[in-house]
């Protein structure tokens, strides 16, 4: 107050504050209990100071990576207006994709004739593939669902580096992510499942029990796909801006601390292998997600269910597109359910058909043998329990889906209309 008050005798203007990271502390002491609400009343001390220098100040502004509720922090302060989501600042960070080609153009020329370069992405021959290349590594954060940028940092680092790597994720990744991964409070899921995330539920909670989506969006691994209207209710669709972030977000839930080796192709696999499913194209699908399997193979892996469930998760992701995936509940007829973009839903059960057993000869038509059954058994069970398909109306479709994964890779996919 006394430097306020200072400034604005010495030079008869009203003082303009600036304060950066205001929830660095919160952020430090989240969940931690009387620690974390002893940082928060100190904190608003310090805001309510502001407040008593009002005819003193003359323009306030406050930024941070995570939003906590106003009334938590600012409530001596409380005639802020929050700009995170306002259409009218969606482009105040960030590079525009306009800005990219206006600021960066000598650049693309540069790095397209660099030998290292070309060494290691030789389909890449024109400044236009490039450009596409960068925008889909770098590009799609979005505070409005339209307007697209690209995050500062990475580009810079990439023209820097002539390579395509997670930059700003390298800086310092958060490390609450990962913990809440290995600790079972986080499955690959909560990136997809209800990606609507209704008008003010984007504030965390000091206590540590905060919205996921809220968690995922205001750490940068979501961002604004479209605003709408979701049952009534005002709020925001998310979904992955780029290829950095759902590479990162395999990392995190892959657990194994070895880096995705081609996010590139593991993103066109993941493509093709949806557009196959959506399509009900299942010699296209077997193939892609059997590619797709192949790519993204870590070390010794266990052939279960559960990593065919993650793998088709992770196809999911990678393919880029806005789809929402629920896991069910145990005992219910479907390992998960995936809603298309064009509404129609898919109600999938994942199986797996172990090598089979006597002699080694003939072996592919006892595997097809076996796999056929599986998928046969799975559309009876899921037949018996009708209850699970959720109700669906204006002119979608439900189908039931059998994935059925042998021990060499083998995938049979078949659909039913419900």
């Amino acid at each position: 107050m006394a430097l306020i008050y200072e400034l604005k005798t010495k030079y008869g203007k009203r003082v303009a504050i600036l304060i950066d990271e205001y929830d660095a502390p919160l952020l430090k002491n989240i969940g931690k209990g009387e620690l974390a609400e002893t940082v928060r009343a100190e904190l608003d001390n310090f805001y309510a100071a502001l407040k008593d220098c009002e005819d003193e100040r003359g323009f306030v502004f406050i930024t941070g990576v995570s939003k906590f509720a106003k009334t938590s922090v600012f409530s001596g302060l409380n005639n802020l207006m929050d700009l995170t989501l306002d259409p009218k600042y969606a482009s105040i960070v960030g590079f525009t994709v306009a800005e990219f080609d206006s600021l960066f153009k000598e650049h693309m020329d540069e790095t397209l004739n660099d030998v290292t370069f070309s060494e290691f992405y030789p389909e890449v021959r024109t400044v236009a593939a490039l450009r596409n290349l960068i925008l889909e590594w770098y590009a799609g954060y979005s505070w409005d669902g339209e307007t697209s940028l690209l995050n500062p940092w990475d580009a810079l680092s990439f023209f820097y580096r002539k390579q395509f790597r997670k930059f700003w994720l390298e800086t310092g990744p958060p490390t609450f992510l990962a913990d809440m991964f290995k600790s079972g409070q986080m499955n690959i899921v909560d990136f997809f499942s209800d990606n609507f995330l209704k008008e003010g539920a984007n504030a965390l909670s000091l206590s540590g029990k905060s919205d996921v989506k809220a968690l995922l969006f205001q750490a940068g691994y979501l961002t604004v796909a479209k605003s709408a209207k979701n049952k009534g209710k005002r709020g925001v669709f998310l979904n992955f801006p780029n290829l950095t972030l759902r590479a990162s977000a395999a990392e995190l839930y892959d657990s194994s601390g070895m880096p995705i080796a081609d996010p590139l192709l593991l993103a066109r696999q993941g493509r093709i292998a949806l557009e196959a499913l959506i399509m009900r194209d299942s010699a296209a699908f077997s193939l892609a997600f059997k590619n797709f399997i192949e790519v993204f193979a870590r070390g010794a892996l266990a052939l279960d269910e559960n990593f065919y469930f993650k793998t088709l998760a992770l196809a999911v992701m990678f393919s880029g597109e806005l789809c929402e995936i629920r896991k069910e509940a145990e005992g219910e007829a479907a390992d998960l359910r995936l809603n298309s973009r064009f509404g129609d839903i898919f109600v999938i059960e994942i199986t797996r058909v172990p090598f089979p057993s006597g002699p080694r000869d003939n072996y592919d038509a006892k595997t097809r043998e076996l796999m056929d059954e599986a998928r046969n058994a799975v559309f009876e069970r899921m037949e018996r329990k009708r209850h699970s398909f959720p109700a669906r109306g204006g002119g979608a479709k439900i189908y039931k889906t059998a994935l059925v994964c042998g021990d060499r890779s083998e995938i049979l996919i078949d659909f039913q209309e419900a």
